[in-house]
Order: structure tokens, then sequence, then C-alpha cells
């Protein structure tokens, strides 16, 4: 089982910004998780990677309970899992220093060179264009070798050979045996990848 959500709410202020009653997926192929703007889509994604704690429900990826669980146990599990946003964050250095940051003996190029983005090792990620960011950022997740990679809808802001990258990457990821769980809005080339979809209302 991939994950397995069951009675999940998650609440910032006054506001219920997701609800669900229970979803279940295997790991066997990449998910999707659809449904307009506003229906939670991010919201479930950090869910599921241990980076926003619910309100109530339980939640179970991986095989490991999620929530209700200690803060000790959320964070080994998220050791496990990166998450890869639509606007990624970068750290001041290099694309290189980047990619391993807060790693120790681990060497960038491997990783940068997977996603044909070696030769941007020494740039610094603001001189970056959408697309060399969001390679960078998949760079970035590689190194750390996740269980679980999360991508916000990879594919938004991209060009038409952006986007097919992605769509490739995906794939040659999920192949590997990395469980790969996406958001989509309305990309068809991202919906014909997708092995199982989960809509949010």
């Amino acid at each position: 089982m991939l994950f397995e959500v069951r009675d999940l709410r998650v609440v910032r202020g006054q506001d219920c910004v997701l609800t669900l009653g229970h979803a279940a997926l295997e790991k066997d192929g990449p998910v999707m998780i659809s449904g307009p703007n506003g229906a939670g889509k991010s919201t479930l994604l950090a869910v599921l990677g241990g980076l926003i704690t619910p309100s109530g429900g339980r939640v179970q990826v991986l095989g490991t309970c999620v929530w209700p669980a200690s803060e000790a146990a959320r964070l080994a599990f998220r050791r496990r899992v990166v998450m890869c946003e639509t606007e990624p964050l970068f750290f001041r250095g290099t694309v290189a220093q980047n990619v391993v940051y807060a790693l120790s003996d681990v060497d960038p190029r491997p990783a940068l060179e997977a996603v044909g983005a070696l030769h941007l090792a020494e740039r610094r990620p603001a001189r970056l264009s959408t697309g060399e960011r969001r390679r960078v950022d998949l760079a970035r997740a590689l190194v750390r070798k996740p269980e679980l990679l999360l991508l916000d809808e990879p594919t938004s802001h991209l060009d038409e050979q952006g986007a097919a990258w992605v769509v490739e990457e995906i794939e040659r990821l999920s192949s590997s045996g990395t469980a790969v769980v996406f958001s989509n809005h309305a990309d068809d080339r991202l919906s014909a990848l997708a092995a199982h979809q989960l809509r949010l209302p």
C-alpha cells in the first residue's frame, strides 16, 4: 500500500482547507492527485510527506502511521520522503551547493547529470530559468534517494520541451522503484501517465 487516508481534516485558522473521508492507493505506478484550484491538492501532498499536521483523521504512508504519531516518528519518516514544490526555494551559493545542502560527503554531479543540469553546477539559482530551477530541484531530491517523491503540479509554467522532460523523468523514477505522487490541474500528459488517480472535489 502506498498510502491510506481516513477521515482527514486540515484546518488553517477558521478555514477547513481539506477534508477526505477515505482513500487508499497501491504502490504500482505513478499516482495523480487532481481537482480544481483550491481543492487541497498541495495540502494533501504535504500531509502525505509529513510536512503538515492534520487537524484530525488517520494517515498511513509506505506502511508507516504518519498521523497520529509522535514528532520523532514523523521526523524519521520525513527522511524517506522529498517534496518538490511549484516554486522551489534555494539557498545562497551555487547550484551544486544547493543540491547537496545539509548533506556530507555527497557528490552533486551524478544527480545533476541525471536531470541534464550538470552544466549549471556553478551557477547561482537566481539566474536560472523556470525549467532549469525545476531540474535542479529534482536533482536535489534525487541525491536524497527518497522512497517517495511528491511533485506539486510539476509541469506548470514550463514550455513544451520542459513539460515533456518532466513526464519522462516521472516515468523513469517510477520504473526504477521510486514511489511518485504528483498533483495535476489540467495537463493531459500527466493524466495519461498516471497509473492511479485520486480526484478531490
